[in-house]
């Protein structure tokens, strides 16, 4: 059996030190890899929940328009089943003495109506009231003068 090489001691612990000093490196070398990995883990955990923050908010915004579009398409199937039934109605010649009394009532006031004058920011004073009508009316268009004057 050939016998083991005899190395100085002062050899073997420089090759330990030298080995202990590399191994201390690799754990330090490693050490600041782990840290730069779950720095970019935590950075790309901070951005999926930012994304997932926009996401939620844009499903529940979409969520809301649907729902609303929802409800609008439903009132106007039942408008127009309405007109459809009010229309196969006219076809038939169902006519609906109620609306006639309506629209000849609606004519009428419009008629009457028809010549009114509006005016806007004129105050309104309480003895106007018992004035006649033809010294109301020159009165309410000087006030409205005055009142574009001023």
């Amino acid at each position: 059996m050939s016998s083991p090489k005899s190395v100085p001691a002062s050899t073997t612990n420089g090759n330990l030190a030298t080995k202990i000093n590399k191994l201390m490196d690799m754990v330090t070398e490693l050490k600041n890899t782990q840290n730069k990995i779950i720095t970019s883990v935590n950075s790309c955990r901070d951005s999926i929940k930012s994304h997932e923050t926009k996401f939620d908010s844009l499903f529940n915004n979409l969520s809301q328009q649907l729902t609303e579009v929802i409800t609008e398409n439903n009132l106007l199937k039942n408008k127009v089943q309405q007109l459809e039934t009010k229309l196969s109605g006219l076809e038939l010649g169902q006519v609906n003495n109620i609306s006639q009394e309506k629209l000849f009532s609606e004519f009428m006031d419009r008629q009457s109506r028809a010549r009114n004058i509006v005016l806007f920011n004129v105050p309104e004073f309480q003895y106007l009231l018992y004035l006649p009508i033809n010294v109301k009316i020159p009165l309410l268009f000087l006030l409205s003068y005055l009142i574009l004057l001023a």
